[in-house]
This record gives structure tokens, C-alpha cells and sequence, in this order.
């Protein structure tokens, strides 16, 4: 019977610190996997980094680095840089914003919702200004937070649903950009 408790203990320790992986360590770093590759760094605004939270995202996303400009390459008004304009004056999206966060939720296990309750994710997607299409998914997530746990395959899975799922309509104002941006906190 003591053996028993003692093997009931141990185990659910073991599922405890396996639950509890982060998969991200260190300030920079490369995860590959079968037919892509994650890399993910320290957030940087203006040159300072912020070393509590990474940016994961997928190695190949065209617009990684590149300035947010109009196509013309002259540079943005600080309203435009702030956001001051409703995104409805670049784009329309195909699903209401209920519907992305259902979907993006739903991409999660129920015990890694019941880890993230109450925290969140910050979602950005970059939009090609051409097509309307996802070009890019960056996920901001706190260093020794609950969603540095989540493997980069749920966060891959993310990312593909939203691309095939989420198509933006692009109006006269949004072409004149080199991408557009939209970006959110996922909360559970």
C-alpha cells in the first residue's frame, strides 16, 4: 500500500514538471521540426529589448524585420505608427473578431486552457496589402509565463488555421501599404 501511494505521488510530480516545461529558453533560439522551422527572441521596441518577453514566430515570414512603410517607401505619420486610424480604413476581415478567438481558442487542449486561464497571449498578424492574405503570425509570450509551456506544434497549428481561415479584403488605403498589421490578447 505505501509503495502504491509513493508510485501515485511520484507520478503525478513527473506529469506536474512535464506540464510545466518551457519550451523557450535562453534569449534567442531555433526549433525545428518536420517541414518548418520556429525561431524566437527577445522583443525589441526601438532598438531596447525586453528581455521578459519572446517573440516566436515562423522562420520563414517574408516581412520578419522589414519596416512598416507605404509601398511609395515614404514613411508612416505617427497616427498611422499609433493607430489612431480604424483598421476598417485598410481592411475587412472575413470572420467577426468572436470567431478568430473561438478558433484560436479552440486550438488548445482542455488542460492547457485550464494552465492559461486567466493570462494571455498577444497575437500580431502581418497582411500582404496585395492579396490580403496572412503572411506573418508572431506570438508575444512572458519568458517564465504558462504559454512559454505550450509546444511550438500548438502555436504551428495556430498559425495555419488562421491562414486558411482568415482572408482580409483590402481597401485603396490598405494597397498603399507594403503590409498591413492587426494584432490582439488571446485571453483564456
Amino acid at each position: 500500500m505505501k509503495k502504491t501511494i509513493i508510485s501515485i505521488i511520484l507520478s503525478l510530480i513527473v506529469a506536474t514538471v512535464a506540464a510545466q516545461t518551457n519550451h523557450y529558453p535562453g534569449t534567442t533560439g531555433t526549433i525545428t521540426k518536420s517541414g518548418y522551422t520556429y525561431k524566437y527572441r527577445n522583443l525589441k521596441i526601438h532598438e531596447s529589448e525586453i528581455p521578459s518577453i519572446l517573440v516566436l514566430y515562423n522562420a520563414a515570414n517574408p516581412y520578419l524585420d522589414v519596416n512598416w512603410r507605404h509601398r511609395d517607401g515614404t514613411p508612416l505619420t505617427p497616427e498611422e505608427i499609433i493607430g489612431n486610424s480604424p483598421n476598417s480604413e485598410y481592411f475587412n476581415s472575413n470572420q467577426t473578431i468572436a470567431q478568430t478567438l473561438a478558433m484560436v481558442n479552440g486550438l488548445f487542449t482542455s488542460q492547457q486552457k485550464a494552465q492559461l486561464r486567466g493570462k494571455f497571449v498577444f497575437i500580431e498578424l502581418k497582411i500582404d496589402s496585395s492579396t490580403g492574405r496572412i503572411a506573418d503570425v508572431y506570438f508575444r509570450i512572458e519568458r517564465n509565463g504558462p504559454f512559454a509551456n505550450i509546444p511550438v506544434e500548438t502555436y504551428r497549428s495556430i498559425e495555419q488555421s488562421l491562414k486558411q481561415n482568415l482572408t482580409f479584403t483590402v481597401t485603396a488605403k490598405g494597397r498603399k501599404m507594403n503590409y498591413l498589421q492587426l494584432s490582439w490578447p488571446q485571453e483564456f
